[in-house]
This record gives C-alpha cells, structure tokens and sequence, in this order.
C-alpha cells in the first residue's frame, strides 16, 4: 500500500466515504453511491493498514498521544462505523454483506486481539478517551446496536466496569475523567479527552444496558464539569484545558475541546434523565457561547475554524440536534450563522470545485493545505451543509452523525 494513502474517518478515505454515503442517502444518485462503494470496498479490503506506522495516526499524531491508530476516530474503529453505515445504505445491495463481515472483523481485532485485561475488564490504550478507548466503546455499542449480538453486549459490560475504574473524585467536585494521560501536567474536560466525552459514553451504556451506575457516575461527571466552568457575559463555558498558564482564558468553540462537542452530553442526558439540570447545562453553554461572539468569533481552535474538529461545521450539526430536540428558533438561528461562515469561506476553483483552507491565513499561515477528511476537512464540513440543505425538506428529523450510536432519533 502507499504510504501516501490516509484511510482514516478522521482526515482520509473513510471520511470521504462516508460523506458519499450521505449524499447517496439524499440524493440518490448512481455516481454518488459508485464513489461510496468504491471507498467502502477499499476499506473493507484494507483496514488493517491503518496499523502501520507509515499511516497518518502515527505520522500526524498532533495530540502526542500514543495508541491513537486503535481508536475511533484516527484509528481502525473509524473505519468500521464507516463500514456499518455503509451495510445500512447498501442494504438491499450484494455489497452489505461484505461491509457487515469487515465491520464485524474490526469489532473481533477489539475483543480478541488488541483488548489487554484490566482489573475490572478489557481496555485498549489506557485512556478513556473518546478519541481512544470510549471511541472504540462507542463503535462496539454501533456494531452491537446493528447486528446484534449478546457476546459483543457481554463484552461491552466488561469494558464498561474497567472503564469506571478511570473516575477520580475531583478536588474541583464531581468525578474527573481526565483523557490526557498521567504524563500530561494539565486536565482537557472537553468531549475529544475529557469528562464530557466521558459522560456521553456512560450515557450511551446506561441507554444500552440499564445499569444505573453509568447514569450516576455521568452525573457526577456533569458535577464536575459545573464546577470548572467559568461564567461569561452570559452563560458558561468550559475551559479549553484546566491547569497551565492559559487555565480558564482559552475556550474552543469546536467538536473536540468546545462547545460543539461538549453540549452532547447535556443533550443526550436530557432523553434518558428527567431532570432540569440538563436543558439549564445546554442553554448556559449555549448562552456563554453567544456571550463570548460565537459563531462569528473567532475560535481558538488548534490549527481550523471551520472544520467538523475545531469550528464552525462541528458546531452547525450540534445546534441543529438541538433544533429537532425542541424547535427552537434559537438553535436554527445558530446553525444557520455557521453555514454562512462555511460558505464565506469556501475556496472555488477554475475546474468547478471548491474546498476549504486546513487553517486560517491570520492563525497559521504554514498550514494553508487542503484537506478532504471527515473531521479536519471538505468531507466533514460538506456533510454539515448537507445537513442544513436537508432542513429545509419535510422529512428531516434528525440530523444524526458517524460518531452517533444512536440506532434513530433518539427522541423516540
């Protein structure tokens, strides 16, 4: 294989892939679903590259956080929720089959040949992160949710009691899951490393399983993430990372350190909990947010403001769950100011196309490549004006994403 060849959700093929998947959805389009095919085939042929050190997990790895090929963005598990999706879209087609035994055999490397024995259970990398063992968690709940299997369901149990064995009462309050790693000097609270990507799992195996253990730690989890949070004009926000010169100043605005991602949390919390807390969590997020300018602020995302990852396109999708959630004019407000920062930043070309810039001149001018991915890219951010451009039909109702194990609208 060439080492050039990126199959990741995150900034390669599976993205890309996956985007086709949801136009093909949409559209219709015989072209749209031949690209798709093409890009699920190649995957489901070769996912096993993405452990080679030659792939963009290793050679990419801007978080420095080894273990990030086995997780589920950058990592193998990407590439089988690509593959489910893919089995769901092309049901009826002879191709189904084959994606459902390539999603299956990623779901057998997790459990029969990468998974290390804890004490309470299996584990991977030794992070709870969503970028890494809750991400793979949550591709194993997708794989369970789709297929069915009660073995797969007894083993996602398992790795759910390692998994609490990762909580640490917080001196701040409430439970701590802290993604970034005992060698790291700060804490990331965020979705991508933190404990609202931790509470969006528990959430998701309290849904899964009924234990009330993973819906008590989630809440102690949203416990913590209150008491770190800083008030703004309006609202609150939680910091970028806490510890460190720039602790409680930065906050992102994206999917993966920011309010696009964290507000999942509160949000699924809120179908399975009946309780106001989570609806007051949402809109004082919400709020400290509009408080800080957002959309139109700038963020202080890694390396893009636009991209599902860090910015704009991320933050779309996650207001426009809010809008089906509840209808609020607000929330659809919100969405559609990201859209237009999308569109205002896209880049056409001679030939009809049009892409992205990796970042923003003022930010990082070295960093002016364009990218195709799901999460770094034109796949992620396409697939978010999509999304908008489906709003508009009558039989939208809810905008669910890849890292989304939801098997329907959770309203149901």
């Amino acid at each position: 294989m060439s080492q050039s060849i990126d199959l990741s959700l995150y900034s390669g093929s599976a993205g890309v892939a996956y985007f086709y998947l949801k136009l093909t959805e949409v559209t219709g389009n015989a072209e749209f679903a031949e690209k798709a095919r093409c890009g699920l085939s190649y995957a489901a042929a070769h996912w096993r590259d993405l452990l080679l050190p030659e792939q963009a997990a290793f050679q990419d790895n801007r978080e420095g956080v080894p273990g990030v090929h086995l997780g589920a963005h950058m990592g193998v598990g990407g590439v089988g929720l690509v593959l489910i999706e893919g089995a769901k879209t092309f049901a009826e087609s002879r191709d189904a089959e084959k994606y459902r035994r390539a999603a299956q055999a990623i779901g057998r490397f997790y459990t029969d040949e990468s998974a290390q024995q804890g004490e309470s259970g299996p584990y991977w990398t030794g992070s709870p992160a969503l970028l890494m063992d809750g991400g793979i968690m949550l591709f194993l709940i997708a794989l369970y949710e789709t297929f069915g299997d009660q073995q797969l369901l007894e083993f996602i149990k398992a790795a759910g009691a390692q998994y609490l064995r990762w909580s640490a009462e917080s001196p701040r309050g409430g439970v701590d899951f802290n993604g970034a790693g005992i060698e790291t000097p700060f804490d990331w609270p965020n979705f991508a490393f933190g404990s609202a990507g931790s509470g969006y799992l528990l959430a998701h195996l309290f849904r899964i399983t009924g234990d009330a253990r993973y819906l008590e730690v989630a809440r102690r989890c949203a416990d913590f993430l209150d008491a770190v949070a800083v008030p703004q004009k309006r609202g609150k926000l939680i910091p970028h990372k806490l510890g460190g010169d720039d602790e409680f100043t930065v906050f992102y605005l994206g999917y993966c350190h920011g309010i696009a991602g964290t507000l999942r949390f509160p949000t699924l919390m809120g179908t399975l909990d009946n309780d106001i807390r989570w609806a007051t969590m949402v809109n004082q997020l919400a709020d400290g947010a509009e408080a800080l300018g957002a959309p139109e602020h700038m963020s202080a995302g890694l390396w893009n403001t636009v991209c599902y990852c860090c910015g704009h396109a991320g933050m779309a999708h996650t207001f426009l769950g809010l809008y089906c959630i509840d209808g609020s004019p607000r929330w659809r407000e919100f969405a559609t100011r990201c859209s237009d920062i999308l569109l205002g930043s896209m880049k056409t070309h001679a030939d009809g196309s049009a892409s992205w810039p990796f970042a923003w001149e003022r930010v990082h001018p070295e960093e002016l490549s364009q990218r195709i991915g799901f999460y770094d890219g034109a796949a992620g951010i396409a697939s978010t004006l999509l999304e908008l451009f489906m709003l508009e039909r009558d039989d939208y109702h809810w905008p669910r994403m890849i890292d989304d194990p939801f098997p329907e609208d959770p309203r149901r």
